[in-house]
C-alpha cells in the first residue's frame, strides 16, 4: 500500500549511514536494486579502507596490491592503453591496407579481450579512464571522498591511460614514418 511505502522510505532516508538518499527514480530504482548487498558490504566493514574494497571490486576497476606497487600499476596501464591505441590506429590506416570494414571492430574487441586477459588479473585493465572516473564518483556520493579514492590510487588509472593514449599514439606515428622512410629509400 502506498502507506507502507512512504513508511518504507521513511525508514531508508533514517538508516542511510553515509549513503546517497534515494529520491529520484533511477537513483531510487539502482539504490532500491541494491540495497541490501551495499549496507551488507559497508555494515561488514571495519574500516574505510575495508569499505573502499568493497567498493571498488565492484564497482569500479581496482589491482591487487599484492602482485604489483603503484609505479608498476602505472607502467601496466599506460602500456595496455599504448598498445591498444597502436593496434586501434594500426587496424583502422587505410594506407597500411587495412581490413575489411567489417573486420575492423572484431580485431579491436579482440585486441581489448586480450588486453584484459593479460593484464585485468593483475590490474585491474582500466584502459579508459571514464571506466574509474565514473564509478568512484557514485563512490563519492554514496560514501564519501575517502571510500572513493581507496584501495588503489585513483590517478593511476586517470593518468595511466590518457599517457598510454599519446604514447601509443606517438609510437604509430613513429611506425608510419619508418614505413614511409624505407619506402622512399
Amino acid at each position: 500500500s502506498e502507506a507502507d511505502r512512504t513508511r518504507g522510505a521513511d525508514e531508508d532516508r533514517r538508516s542511510n549511514k553515509g549513503l546517497v538518499s534515494p529520491r529520484s527514480g533511477r537513483r531510487r530504482c539502482n539504490f532500491g536494486l541494491f540495497r541490501n548487498a551495499i549496507r551488507g558490504m559497508e555494515k561488514d566493514a571495519a574500516t574505510v579502507a575495508e569499505r573502499g574494497a568493497a567498493w571498488g571490486n565492484s564497482f569500479g576497476v581496482a589491482h591487487n596490491p599484492k602482485y604489483l606497487k603503484t609505479p608498476g600499476l602505472f607502467l601496466a596501464e599506460i602500456g595496455s592503453t599504448a598498445v591498444l591505441l597502436f593496434a586501434i590506429n594500426c587496424i583502422g590506416d587505410d594506407e597500411l591496407g587495412a581490413p575489411a570494414a567489417a573486420a575492423g571492430p572484431v580485431l579491436v574487441g579482440s585486441t581489448v579481450g586480450l588486453l584484459i586477459f593479460v593484464t585485468g588479473p593483475v590490474t585491474g585493465c582500466g584502459m579508459n579512464p571514464a571506466r574509474d572516473v565514473g564509478p568512484r564518483l557514485v563512490t563519492a556520493l554514496a560514501s564519501g571522498p575517502a571510500v572513493a579514492l581507496q584501495p588503489s590510487p585513483a590517478w593511476t588509472y586517470s593518468l595511466g591511460p590518457i599517457a598510454g593514449a599519446i604514447a601509443g599514439s606517438f609510437a604509430f606515428r613513429a611506425f608510419k614514418d619508418l614505413l614511409r622512410s624505407e619506402k622512399d629509400a
